[in-house]
């Protein structure tokens, strides 16, 4: 015996069914295909979609271990955007840091610039509801400042930095 069945209205009957994307929805999400990583890395993360953020951010160590140019244009944009992030992303871009920091992917220019964004952080979390944020900064932080040569250059750089004032 054969049996017909109307699928869309089964799925739409469907507790478990997700509602369907109008087009200018689907719109928001999609980034042309022809970008390199670096360029696609920087469409997502002007969005203004968390889960998009997230991805680069989760990626941001490959990304720079398979295209080393990346630093210096994805951390300057993350450092200057990701203090008016939510809390979720800002530990991520922390445990992102972190795996920079420890494999050891960084620049002395993007160790520098990590430094100075942790300084800066430091300074405008002072909200009890930071302490995941503030601990994942904390840390990054004192990896840099244990590796000897990495702090005698941040050092060397701050006091031509104050001289040059």
């Amino acid at each position: 015996m054969e049996h017909s069945y109307d699928i869309e209205r089964y799925m739409g009957a469907n507790e478990f069914s997700k509602p369907k994307l109008t087009e200018e929805e689907i719109k928001k999400y999609e980034i042309p295909n022809d970008l390199s990583e670096i360029d696609r890395s920087l469409v997502l993360l002007k969005k203004n979609n968390t889960t998009q953020r997230t991805s680069v951010l989760i990626n941001l160590p490959n990304i720079i271990r398979d295209f080393p140019e990346a630093e210096e244009v994805l951390l300057p944009k993350i450092f200057k955007e990701v203090l008016s992030w939510d809390e979720d992303l800002q530990v991520e871009c922390g445990a992102s840091l972190a795996e920079l920091i420890e494999s050891h992917q960084l620049s002395q220019d993007g160790y520098q610039q990590l430094y100075e964004f942790i300084l800066e952080s430091l300074e405008s979390w002072n909200n009890a509801k930071w302490d995941v944020v503030y601990e994942q900064y904390i840390m990054n932080l004192e990896h840099i400042e244990s590796d000897a040569d990495k702090r005698q250059e941040i050092i060397d750089n701050g006091v031509k930095l104050s001289l040059s004032l």
